[in-house]
């Protein structure tokens, strides 16, 4: 080997050496650099933790749109198969329903069916609790069952007498129902209340107020003599009261009353 290919050699021995010395010393720098630095460690720590999350979120997406795609298929398909049992869905659907109403109306009670009721007179009859009105057919032929029918049909029941303010109130309603005949003009009208002809003192209802017909010897002692009517003649104030006759009785009106609701 000649001297100027040994020198070669030592030269390139040597460049060799240099060049692993200094990127030794820079691959130091920049470690000390980083340590140095603990912000750029942070900066890189977060950055490689904000990568796997919107690695995982993208996964999770995925994930969802792939199960409602199956989710979808299987709504498709199930609304096939329904069409196909049947020639006309939407006909066969309206009469299921209407078949469904017809029942629910047919086996509902009647007083639900009958839901609205014409209201009775109430104008100046009032009370806190409702009002009193006369219910009359111009004839004399209400027995006190046909009384209590009248006040029915109206949501209301035969009035109760409780004192003499309700027998006032009553009685002017009444003398607005004259009836003409051979026995002369008078009303009269069912009220609620029985007594015993035997003991009239003992009335069923003790609560209710009394006052006579002072012409004619009431209270009757007959035992039919059960229940109560008003009466009022116009020859005056002094010819009105109440009477005790059987239930049978037939009369011109009825008292009512309606309760608030």
């Amino acid at each position: 080997m000649t001297e100027n290919n040994e020198y070669e050699l030592y030269e390139t021995a040597n460049a060799r050496q240099k060049g692993s010395v200094a990127s030794t010393e820079r691959n130091e720098n920049c470690v000390n650099r980083l340590c140095s630095n603990p912000t750029s460690i942070i900066l890189i720590i977060f950055g490689t933790i904000i990568i796997a999350m919107l690695a995982a979120i993208m996964a999770w997406t995925q994930m969802i749109e792939s199960r409602l795609m199956r989710i979808e298929e299987r709504i498709a398909s199930s609304q096939e198969n329904n069409y196909g049992a049947s020639e006309d869905p939407l006909s066969s659907s309206l009469s299921t329903k209407a078949t469904g109403i017809t029942k629910s109306f047919e086996t509902r009670p009647a007083t639900e069916q009958l839901e609205q009721v014409t209201p009775p007179p109430c104008e100046n009859n009032s009370t806190d609790s409702g009002c009193f009105w006369i219910s009359t057919t111009g004839e004399r032929n209400m027995t006190y069952g046909d009384g209590v029918k009248k006040c029915n049909e109206r949501k209301s029941y035969v009035a109760e007498v409780k004192n003499q303010k309700y027998y006032n109130l009553i009685m002017a309603m009444l003398r607005t129902h004259w009836k003409g005949d051979g026995r002369g003009t008078y009303a009269a009208a069912w009220i609620n209340g029985t007594i015993d002809p035997g003991d009239p003192s003992s009335n069923s209802n003790q609560h209710h107020y009394i006052k006579w017909y002072p012409d004619g010897g009431y209270p009757k002692k007959e035992n039919e003599r059960t229940h109560l009517t008003l009466y009022t003649d116009k020859k005056g104030s002094k010819f009105e009261g109440m009477l005790n006759v059987s239930p049978n009785y037939t009369v011109l009106a009825v008292a009512c009353y309606f309760v608030w609701t």
